[in-house]
């Protein structure tokens, strides 16, 4: 008599070891297959090692881009005070016949 239980639990435990090495060799059809279990709605096989890493490396990286466009941003705003503190203070010298 076939145990399809194990053999089904044993059937996921290979496909979880294939999505990792596959992880390590290439990348993007790792997240192709990763995507389409999703979609599939098969997350009982997902590779949730790599694939929670990969959620947080995103969301850090998200952060990070936000963080340097404010700061960028900043930059900006300090330049453009100061190119209308200097121009203003050139008219003033001007109109004065400095």
């Amino acid at each position: 008599m076939i145990d399809h239980k194990n053999t089904a639990q044993s059937q996921k435990s290979m496909q979880v070891e294939e999505l990792k090495q596959l992880y390590d060799q290439d990348f993007v059809l790792w997240i192709e297959r990763t995507t389409e279990q999703i979609r599939r709605g098969e997350i009982k096989n997902l590779e949730w090692e790599h694939l929670l890493t990969e959620i947080e490396d995103l969301g850090r990286e998200q952060r990070n881009q936000v963080e340097s466009y404010l700061i960028q941003t900043v930059k900006h705003l300090l330049m453009y005070q100061y190119w209308l503190t200097e121009k203003a203070e050139r008219g003033t010298s001007e109109l004065e016949g400095r």
